[in-house]
């Protein structure tokens, strides 16, 4: 993203409607008595006392960030490429036992298993419509030792010990996007605002709070349903064993609780909001003209934030040009830039693409390709690579192709 202009509609994603639910109805869901699982939903108030406020005045337009800034070290982690390991990208990072948990739900549609040095373990399930496969690995959880895969497509969550080997599987009477587990009766699903229209009782409700038997208890953060554009990548995201929940184009971040206990954990200072008219669906074009065509200063906030304990990465979108965002709490101080610079490891000329947030420490993401590309700038303009690499990385570096596995950044924050 170094040096790029991007306009509003990329900075945020695709806009889209959702694709799944093709066609529902009562039929599709026929394991289950709709008329009884949710007669007694209750609507889940939101407490709005003790939120952060997440600033947004250090944020000055073509502005220069540096890792060494905010970070002591990065520890870089090529993941093995062998045969039956390989994947297309990271949608989702997950820790179980001693071991990662590497969702590619779009490319290979696999769920990877590797150890903490990169060491490929295996697979978690299996492509298929067979006991145990899936379709798509539409999101993933970890509870306790059991690795738990919703499939959208074949409406089914499959529950997996903590190598992989099967359990059961469930099906589920509507559907969803993204979900957390609290325990073994208590269960939080995200859901799309323009589907589930056989449950009247939820449509375009954001959260809904489930038991083990897909009973609908509580629900909360109402959307008219097909009024606003939709964000498919919108999620329940992890941060220090809470989840949180970003709703697209707000300027708000929500920690979810059990039994319908939502809380605004953090409010986005938003300068010069997007205009609400731009984000109805009839007016999808005018959006996409503007972001394409027109300089503005509206500023969004585009992204699933990453939450340690003293830190928070978010994502604005201002000028047309993404602003990464590092706030203190303890501090009250942020520090931001539209051109991040990594002066900490050159294997990388930037932060990468984040995807789990520990408690002192960032994990991102880079492709193959990309480090390959950098290494071959070096070249360009007469640099040699082993001058800038230490050791590790030389050797990261040297055994890269085109095709191999991202490889995993691990940024260790400074304590201020």
């Amino acid at each position: 993203m170094k040096n790029a202009i991007i306009s509003l509609l990329c900075a945020i994603t695709i806009i889209s409607h959702s694709c799944i639910g093709k066609g529902e109805g009562p039929n599709d869901f026929k394991e289950f008595n709709l008329a009884e699982i949710a007669t007694e939903v209750k609507l889940a108030m939101v407490k709005e006392e003790g939120s952060v406020v997440l600033p947004t005045n250090c944020i000055v337009y073509n502005t220069k960030l540096m890792l060494s800034d905010l970070f002591t070290e990065i520890d870089a982690v090529p993941l093995e490429s062998s045969e039956g390991s390989l994947i297309g990208g990271i949608d989702k990072l997950l820790f179980c036992d001693s071991t990662l948990l590497v969702v590619d739900k779009y490319k290979t549609k696999s769920i990877k298993q590797f150890t903490k040095g990169g060491g490929f373990v295996g697979l978690i399930g299996s492509n298929g419509r067979g006991p145990g496969q899936y379709y798509e690995p539409t999101d993933c959880v970890v509870y306790k030792d059991t690795i738990i895969v919703y499939d959208q497509f074949q409406q089914k969550i499959i529950f997996f010990g903590n190598r992989g080997d099967l359990i059961k599987e469930q099906k589920v009477p509507f559907t969803f996007n993204s979900f957390f587990v609290f325990d073994n009766n208590n269960l939080l699903f995200q859901m799309y605002d323009n589907d589930n229209q056989h449950i009247n009782e939820i449509l375009g409700y954001s959260l809904i709070w489930c038991d083990s038997l897909f009973n609908i208890q509580h629900k909360s953060l109402y959307k008219e349903k097909d009024k606003y554009n939709n964000m498919i990548n919108s999620g329940l995201t992890l941060g220090l064993d809470k989840v949180y929940f970003h709703p697209p184009y707000s300027d708000s971040i929500y920690q979810i609780e059990e039994k319908g206990v939502i809380k605004l954990a953090y409010l986005l200072e938003v300068q010069l909001p997007l205009p609400d008219e731009l984000l109805l669906r009839k007016n999808g074009e005018q959006l996409s003209k503007m972001s394409y065509e027109t300089p503005n200063n509206y500023m969004l906030f585009t992204g699933i934030p990453y939450i340690s304990k003293n830190k928070v990465l978010y994502e604005i979108s201002f000028n047309r040009r993404v602003q990464h965002v590092f706030f203190q709490r303890d501090l009250q101080k942020c520090l931001a830039g539209d051109l991040v610079i990594n002066d900490l490891s050159h294997l990388t000329s930037g932060l990468g693409k984040p995807i789990y947030a520990g408690l002192d420490y960032l994990i991102t993401y880079e492709h193959a390709y990309r480090i390959k590309e950098t290494m071959e700038t070096y070249k360009k303009y007469g640099l040699d690579a082993k001058d800038l690499l230490n050791e590790k990385e030389q050797i990261i570096a040297e055994k890269l192709k085109d095709y191999s596995n991202p490889v995993l950044f691990f940024y260790h924050y400074k304590e201020e």
